[in-house]
């Protein structure tokens, strides 16, 4: 699949974005309950199967993907699939040795139309 996103190769998966979070790469998450920021393209969005959860999908950068959930309760803006935003403190998590992001009423929610690089 030749999937596109925004994400500047000159960063590096931990620098400091302005939200004071670490702007990291998909693949570096590998923990949970770490606030984190995210450049990524949003690569397939799935039925949410709990009234909890308003979206649920796959994020992706130049280093991997990893899955998202946006809680119904935190008014975060609707991800659209195929484009790229910049998501300002989420958190992650980790569920059967899986890690993921959670989207949640602290989430900034910003689109991107800069530059993109390939998904892998």
């Amino acid at each position: 699949m030749a999937t596109e996103f925004k994400q500047s190769t000159a960063r590096t998966a931990q620098t400091t974005t302005n939200g004071g979070n670490a702007l990291t790469a998909c693949e570096a998450i590998n923990s949970a309950d770490e606030w984190i920021d995210l450049e990524a393209q949003v690569i397939d969005l799935w039925s949410p199967n709990s009234e909890s959860v308003a979206q649920v999908g796959l994020l992706g950068d130049s280093s991997g993907m990893t899955k998202f959930v946006s809680w119904a309760a935190s008014s975060v803006p609707r991800l659209e699939e195929g484009a790229s935003y910049s998501l300002s403190t989420v958190v992650t998590d980790e569920h059967e040795g899986r890690h993921s992001v959670n989207l949640n009423s602290a989430t900034d929610v910003e689109h991107l139309d800069d530059e993109l690089a390939q998904v892998r």
